[in-house]
């Protein structure tokens, strides 16, 4: 069984990670924010702990464009 927990392990840590805790990832925020004279589009990985303050933030520096909840 060592491949296959070895390929369970490899398989969890591929998955995203919350920026602010390192916990595995439970939405993907698309977001706007300016830098300069320009519209820059970015994602950040959030867990369910930090979703709220993380959206909040977001609206207060720039645009959310679309939060998607990810499956376990």
């Amino acid at each position: 069984m060592g491949v296959l927990d070895d390929f369970r392990a490899q398989v969890e840590a591929a998955k995203p990670k919350c920026k602010r805790c390192g916990a595995v990832s439970a939405a993907k925020i698309t977001y706007t924010h300016k830098a300069g004279h320009r519209s820059i589009w970015a994602e950040q990985h959030t867990c369910l702990d930090h979703a709220v303050t993380a959206i909040d933030h977001l609206h207060s520096i720039g645009n959310v464009i679309d939060v998607k909840w990810l499956d376990d």
